[in-house]
């Protein structure tokens, strides 16, 4: 079974969602793993193993939250 990965990541000042090598985005907040959620979906429908990272808090900062500039 291939495996699909989708990984929540910082870029570019807001948060990106990296798979084979390559980072969609930015978006700001939690759309980025709502623009992981739909990819993820199909690649699960057609069959494959599916693997999705979304980092955790910093402590002082909410996970996925919008960052103070």
């Amino acid at each position: 079974m291939e495996s699909a990965t989708y990984k929540v990541v910082p870029h570019k000042g807001g948060w990106g969602v990296g798979h084979q090598g390559r980072v969609a985005g930015p978006f700001a907040s939690k759309a980025a793993f709502e623009a992981a959620l739909g990819p993820a979906m199909n690649a699960i429908t057609e069959g494959h193993e599916v693997v999705l990272t979304v980092p955790g808090s910093a402590g002082d900062q909410s996970t996925l939250g919008t960052r103070e500039r």
